[in-house]
């Protein structure tokens, strides 16, 4: 969201999922917030294509979609995320990063995505996970794990803690 001033709560979007020749393999849909001057991740679980290839996807949200209401200043905590490490082995791997909270009031039920890309940066494996409780002035640690190896070598790691806008 580019609006520095403005946020957008329960926006519809549809995400086309793409094979070779520009051929449909899924479409999806769903509900996201658009905080104001920031960026919002998708993770969509369980999304399957079977044995075809992706090769592109896109997010649309129709522009009469959003309701937009003026929010000056972004009232979520936001934890801060460091410490990210890759463990397990190549057949199941384990991503572990430390959440902390910076606000007086513990937080709770956070939603955390992992996004491990490639050297072209394109995302090779995604995972969420629920932390139960970061507490006040606190850390907590989101731990993400796969029952398979990753389709190619991690360059890099972006852990995305998702707090929806109140």
């Amino acid at each position: 969201n580019k609006n520095i001033n403005a946020a957008a709560r329960n926006v519809p979007y549809t995400i086309t999922i793409y094979g070779t020749k520009q051929i449909i393999l899924q479409t999806l849909s769903g509900t996201l917030d658009l905080p104001p001057g920031a960026t919002a991740t998708v993770y969509i679980p369980g999304a399957r294509t079977g044995k075809q290839t992706v090769v592109s996807a896109f997010l649309t949200i129709a522009p009469s979609a959003p309701a937009w209401f003026t929010m000056t200043n972004d009232p979520r905590t936001i934890p801060g995320v460091s410490n990210t490490t890759e463990s397990g082995s190549p057949d199941a791997p384990r991503i572990d990063a430390v959440l902390t909270n910076g606000s007086a009031a513990p937080l709770s039920g956070v939603q955390v995505v992992v996004l491990v890309r490639n050297v072209q940066g394109s995302v090779i494996a995604a995972s969420q996970t629920v932390v139960p409780t970061i507490p006040a002035q606190g850390q907590a640690t989101a731990t993400f794990t796969w029952n398979n190896a990753f389709p190619d070598a991690p360059a890099s790691i972006e852990v995305v803690p998702v707090i929806p806008l109140p």
